[in-house]
């Protein structure tokens, strides 16, 4: 008597034309937070500092020996990585 018609739609998909038309997917980058914590944990340790003078900068770079003092006073090495992040981005905003 009669075929089954398939009624359900796929749900439209906008990026799937941008893809068509020669635009590259986004790849993933490497975990930089990562990198970033073990460099501020190396500086921590009693590594020489890498700057001098402070950048005064908004937010400081992590490198800054403000935000390194400000770390040590806090006892950053005892943390663990999302602590250190969370009190890292504190330090950088002063």
């Amino acid at each position: 008597m009669g075929h089954k018609v398939n009624t359900k739609r796929k749900a439209y998909n906008p990026y799937k034309d941008l893809y068509k038309s020669g635009h590259k997917k986004k790849k993933h980058k490497k975990n930089k937070k990562h990198s970033e914590l073990l460099k501020v944990r190396t500086l921590l340790s009693g590594a020489p500092a890498l700057k001098k003078k402070c950048c005064r900068s908004c937010p400081r770079c992590s490198t800054c020996p403000a935000v390194l003092r400000y770390l040590q006073k806090n006892n950053a090495l005892t943390l663990d990585d999302a602590a250190l992040q969370s009190m890292l981005l504190e330090a950088r905003l002063r």
